[in-house]
């Protein structure tokens, strides 16, 4: 899949992408040609994307990037599955990764204990545990891209995957020795780019073509979220209504609404102005009424100034 930034159109609300991952130690497998790692089973699903709570499966890590960035590729990319709680659908955000002169990163760290101890395909390094270790640590905080496409090496066939991938700009880095033992490590994938209709690119795996982002094989549908991901997942444990809309021009987004457990559809703001317009209409009757009180003390004293008026001419 090359992405590049002619997309079809932004995206927010369908492809919000909200996590609060948990603190996990990790199971690393050296697959030959890319490493697996599995985390922690999480107690509190840690991803929220388009309507549903997503679980992380595994996370792989390849040499050189499976995605392409306006033709070229980055040293690796980490890819992170997930699958869908209710759904069983799956996500998988992919991170492009760039090597620099950086000391010892986190994937450093990473890539030298599976060198350590599963040095050769088919090794099982066992588990990693690293002080305060989370997968926040992995993601950027930045703009993404979203499509739905099949991906190699996912066990599932032709099956379309919601797809997040960073822009190579946004990379994560490791040190260049760390790109030199990941590359003694494992051997390069086997996905490379094959130019495909109206200039598209295809995934050639080892037994047949995977059509990598394509829907019906005439152009890739590629959106665009700027606001990129945020953490903490704050859908949990709410009741949402999603309402799918189809606005001409943009990407077909949901809208998410939340809903209060008395199922009363009311917003903050709309809340503020009935309380305004109830506080200002009590003022008003308060106001009124003074007026009344008053208007009744006044004419209640003149009527008795009057009458004693009266009483004192009477008496004269």
């Amino acid at each position: 899949m090359n992405i590049n930034k002619n997309v079809s159109g932004n995206c927010k609300q369908k492809c919000e992408y909200i996590f609060d991952y948990p603190l996990t130690n990790l199971v690393a497998q050296n697959k030959g040609d890319h490493i697996s790692f599995k985390p922690d089973n999480q107690r509190v699903s840690p991803v929220w994307f388009n309507g549903d709570k997503y679980d992380v499966k595994t996370l792989k890590l390849y040499r050189s990037s499976v995605h392409a960035f306006s033709g070229s590729r980055s040293d690796a990319e980490l890819m992170i599955e997930h699958v869908g709680v209710t759904s069983g659908g799956r996500l998988m955000v992919c991170v492009p990764i760039v090597a620099t002169n950086t000391t010892t990163s986190i994937l450093d760290k990473l890539i030298r204990s599976v060198s350590q101890l599963a040095p050769t395909a088919g090794g099982d390094a066992g588990e990693i545990s690293l002080p305060n270790f989370s997968i926040t640590d992995l993601v950027p905080m930045k703009p993404f891209f979203s499509y739905k496409g099949s991906l190699p090496n996912s066990e599932m066939g032709d099956y379309k995957y919601d797809v997040i991938v960073f822009n190579k700009d946004s990379a994560i880095h490791f040190s260049k020795d760390g790109r030199k033992m990941l590359k003694n490590l494992i051997d390069q994938h086997e996905y490379s780019a094959h130019p495909g209709k109206n200039g598209t690119e295809t995934f050639l795996g080892s037994r047949h073509m995977i059509i990598e982002g394509f829907k019906d094989g005439e152009g890739t549908n590629v959106f665009f979220n700027k606001s990129g991901p945020k953490k903490n997942a704050s859908g949990n444990g709410k009741d949402e209504i999603y309402i799918d809309c189809q606005p001409t021009g943009v990407s077909d987004d949901v809208v998410m609404v939340d809903v209060p457990n008395d199922n009363i559809d009311i917003d903050n703001d709309e809340i503020t102005n009935k309380i305004i317009k109830i506080i200002a209409r009590f003022a008003y009757f308060i106001v009124a009424m003074l007026i009344v009180y008053f208007g009744y003390k006044i004419g209640s004293g003149f009527q008795d100034t009057t009458n004693l008026q009266e009483t004192a001419i009477q008496n004269q």
